[in-house]
């Protein structure tokens, strides 16, 4: 699967992902990097999606867990396209869509996943569409907001995992730093061993732990799927 902006919807092993109302469309790394967050979990009692979109993540993390999951989305459209596809999953019971600013939302309990694929973008050339702008800038809300928020609402031994654009590597770095986290893993994404990476993928906690590192391929030589990326992708990706 790759990104196609034009596509309506995309079909999964387990469920269906409509995606027309929203302005952050499913790729391929947003994919890759529902399953990595999916492969790291231990057993979750309660996870937090902030920005969930079409319901992308939460669709993906409710396949492998009983865990109960938040889905907080922003943008009244998205949110709207968010609830219908909970709603046409088999998954439904587990996922509580919640239409709010995720700098407003208040929660007694503490969550041991929070998963975030936010606005990656920060003073680059934007759409006319401004919902493209909203899912993709961070004018609703800055990487700076969204360390913080997560931190407070993260259980002590809760892992907080954050898709960014490879650019972003170093200022994130420095934000966890400043907000007293701590890096676990640190996955950067190539689309191929010839080519620069794109995305990089973090696993954060609130306690100092042995850090790993590693790359991901998503396509080898041939240009095929490599073994890592097939191993992940494969119980969701419908013809794999």
């Amino acid at each position: 699967m790759v990104s196609d902006m034009g596509r309506s919807s995309f079909q999964f092993k387990q469920f269906i992902i409509e995606q027309a109302r929203c302005g952050m469309k499913v790729t391929t790394d947003s994919c890759l990097f529902g399953a990595w967050v999916a492969s790291k979990m231990d057993t979750p009692n309660r996870i937090l999606d902030i920005g969930a979109g079409t319901g992308l993540l939460s669709l993906m993390l409710a396949q492998d867990t009983r865990a109960s999951i938040d889905a907080v989305e922003i943008e009244a459209e998205c949110f709207i396209q968010l609830k219908e596809n909970l709603e046409a999953s088999s998954f439904s019971e587990k996922i509580k869509p919640i239409h709010l600013d995720i700098k407003e939302f208040q929660n007694e309990q503490e969550y041991d996943v929070i998963i975030s694929n936010p606005p990656f973008h920060q003073d680059q050339l934007q759409s006319v569409n401004e919902k493209v702008n909203y899912a993709r800038h961070d004018e609703g809300l800055t990487i700076e907001e969204l360390c913080r928020i997560a931190s407070s609402l993260a259980h002590e031994s809760g892992k907080i995992f954050i898709l960014l654009p490879h650019y972003r590597k170093i200022e994130f770095q420095n934000l966890i730093n400043l907000n007293g986290l701590h890096i676990q893993e640190l996955i950067t994404v190539s689309h191929s061993n010839k080519h620069l990476p794109f995305r990089v993928m973090f696993m954060v906690s609130k306690v100092d732990c042995p850090f790993h590192e590693e790359e991901i391929f998503i396509h080898d030589e041939n240009g095929k799927y490599t073994d890592r990326f097939t191993g992940l992708l494969q119980p969701y990706y419908l013809y794999l």
